[in-house]
């Protein structure tokens, strides 16, 4: 009941705060005919009246919702005061009220002066909404982008759709009085919001856009998540108003005479019929989207959610750099290109179309095969995103879940060389060779989860849960970037926290920018730490100490790797992985990648200072700008 109720009030307050600025908007901007001014006025405060009425219904939800109690006992004044004080929506709430009373006082005016004013301060009350969005979420110059995009959106669709109803009425009331007077009014009315809707649907698309990016962020986001979906049926409404608003501009305002006579009369007021029609129309779907995005306000956006894709092949853009199939898909791209544009020709030369939709089909046809080397297989989980964070510890807990589960038949480094290898019909995959890389997370997540049809890869899903999944999917990932990474390839450096003797803490992603030098620290390591402890190495490197039973005097000095399973993660990534790590030493540079290793059992190295100077100079000299992990191979 109360999310019904939140929704509702949502969708109520949306409409009336847009119908609002829409009304005075067009007022200002577009006609104010003398004989409409007592019902343009009174739509206004009805507006004002029921933006209040649903604010105080929005804010009630909420109260009810955060305190878990019902309706009723949300009106408990502790309750109500903690929400108005302590949180962010009650202190808006505040200031909205402090609006909407100075925009009551604004309407109380004399009749040439209130216009102004009133429309300034209804922007303000509607453009305020956007600290009660998703936008008001996000921090720093990010957040301030997004939600100065919130309140572009606001304004605009404010001003777009909050005019449709006083353009409407404005053409029922010349259709009516069927005078010279009211046709010219209408038409230039007409011609005004048409050009004001251009101006609209261009800061619409720019600011609509912007929003996406930060609250879907990916193609998966719109067709996985309830909240993509629910955006995409508001873009569709978008594009039916666009479509609408279009045959207005092009088709039937040009239609409007100012001195209609015989065939231009009948055309007039045919095209003035249309026009309030179609306005009905577009305020009808505008009310549906302000529906839309008051149910969106309440949902998790697409960003912050796992998409479940619905589709069984998803886009796979890698066939593009394979020479074998290069140019039969170039050819077919550039061929169904041409087919659109043969297409959208057809609308133009009407006496061609039916040639031209034989060639188009005909070209679709040829080249669909060529086509379909962009897609591959995919599966409900093929977009979703490892919540793990690669770290240490998740590479530790997945080491351990490997050994129990999937080193029988994988091997225990995962090469396919397990004790069951040979009784399979199929070899087990080398989950450390190139083709892994190929392969998403979402894809790996599915494969443990449910196995691999055609194949005695089995479902893991009944005894491991989604964490032990994800852990297993950075051990294989860990597993094999160790392989390259013996081979002097830099690989991504498993996250780790880390705690300095100021007592702040942090970790290896979110330093962003020093070299870290992580030593692991043996009982054998107090010279080399002493050593370490005198050395300057520049204000770009920070030394990080995993203990591993080095004296705490020895290590007082430095950052400690506060992490679990570091020896076991890091050990991954040397050459001869039976070997203890004690006493072994890494550099990472500022973006996260394994630059160097140092074995103190293979000689000299680092302990040469001059060595480890040369050794930092080359990272910071050639810093790693593109992947160096390997593409994968084509899936076809």
């Amino acid at each position: 009941m109360t999310e019904i109720l939140l929704v509702a009030a949502r969708a109520a307050h949306f409409a009336a705060a847009v119908g609002l600025e829409g009304t005075l908007g067009f007022c200002v901007f577009v006609a104010r005919p003398k004989d409409l001014e007592a019902i343009y006025r009174r739509w206004i405060w009805a507006c004002l009246v029921l933006a209040l009425i649903s604010g105080f219904g929005w804010f009630l939800a909420l109260a009810s919702g955060m305190s878990g109690r019902s309706l009723a006992g949300a009106f408990d004044p502790h309750i109500l005061g903690i929400v108005l004080l302590k949180t962010r929506f009650g202190q808006l709430f505040s200031l909205r009220l402090v609006l909407a009373g100075l925009t009551a006082f604004a309407l109380l005016l004399p009749q040439r002066i209130f216009r102004v004013p009133a429309l300034i301060l209804a922007a303000f009350f509607l453009g305020s909404l956007a600290w009660a969005g998703h936008g008001a979420d996000d921090t720093g110059a990010d957040g301030a982008f997004h939600l100065t995009a919130d309140v572009v959106h606001l304004l605009t669709a404010g001003v777009w759709i909050g005019g449709l109803a006083p353009l409407a009425l404005l053409f029922h009331r010349a259709i009516e009085s069927n005078d010279s007077e009211g046709m010219e009014t209408a038409r230039r009315a007409a011609g005004r919001f048409s050009v004001l809707g251009i101006a609209a649907v261009g800061l619409l698309l720019a600011s609509g856009i912007i929003n996406a990016t930060f609250l879907v962020s990916s193609l998966a986001g719109f067709f996985g998540t309830s909240y993509g979906q629910l955006l995409l049926v508001k873009i569709a409404l978008f594009c039916a108003l666009i479509a609408l608003a279009t045959v207005n501009r092009e088709v039937l305002t040009p239609q409007l005479s100012s001195v209609p006579r015989g065939a231009k009369q009948r055309a007039s007021s045919h095209a003035l019929r249309a026009l309030r029609r179609n306005s009905l129309i577009e305020a009808g779907l505008g009310l549906g989207v302000l529906a839309i995005v008051s149910l969106l306000g309440t949902l998790v956006p697409a960003a912050h959610q796992q998409p479940l894709w619905p589709f069984p092949f998803r886009v796979d853009t890698t066939v593009l750099s394979a020479p074998q199939y290069r140019e039969a898909v170039w050819l077919a791209l550039g061929s169904a290109a041409l087919g659109l544009v043969l297409a959208i020709a057809s609308f133009f030369f009407r006496k061609l179309w039916g040639a031209v939709v034989v060639a188009w089909l005909l070209i679709i046809a040829f080249f669909l095969p060529a086509l379909s080397l962009l897609t591959q297989p995919a599966f409900p989980t093929s977009f979703f995103q490892s919540p793990a964070g690669f770290t240490t510890s998740s590479i530790a807990l997945g080491q351990q879940t490997f050994a129990q589960n999937c080193a029988a038949c994988h091997g225990p480094e995962g090469r396919g060389d397990g004790p069951l290898a040979k009784q399979l019909t199929d070899p087990p995959a080398d989950l450390t060779a190139e083709h892994i890389y190929a392969h998403s997370d979402g894809d790996l997540f599915w494969w443990l989860g449910h196995g691999i049809a055609g194949t005695p890869m089995p479902g893991f899903s009944p005894q491991l849960n989604d964490a032990d999944i994800w852990n297993v999917i950075d051990l294989i990932h860990a597993n094999a970037d160790g392989v390259r990474a013996a081979q002097a390839t830099p690989a991504q450096a498993p996250d780790f926290a880390i705690e300095c003797p100021d007592g702040s803490v942090t970790s290896l992603r979110q330093l962003g920018g020093p070299v870290v030098h992580l030593v692991f620290a043996g009982p054998q390591s107090a010279a080399r730490l002493s050593a370490l402890s005198k050395l300057d190495l520049g204000n770009d490197v920070i030394t990080v100490i995993v203990n591993l039973g080095a004296a705490s005097s020895a290590i007082k000095p430095f950052c400690l790797a506060a992490e679990a399973g570091m020896a076991q993660a890091y050990a991954l990534y040397l050459p001869g992985r039976g070997q203890s790590i004690a006493g072994d030493e890494f550099l990472i540079d500022s973006r996260g990648w394994l630059r160097g290793v140092w074995l103190p059992r293979a000689g000299a190295g680092w302990s040469d200072d001059k060595t480890l100077r040369q050794d930092l100079a080359e990272i910071r000299a050639n810093p790693i700008l593109v992947s160096p992990r390997p593409a994968g191979h084509v899936h076809h």
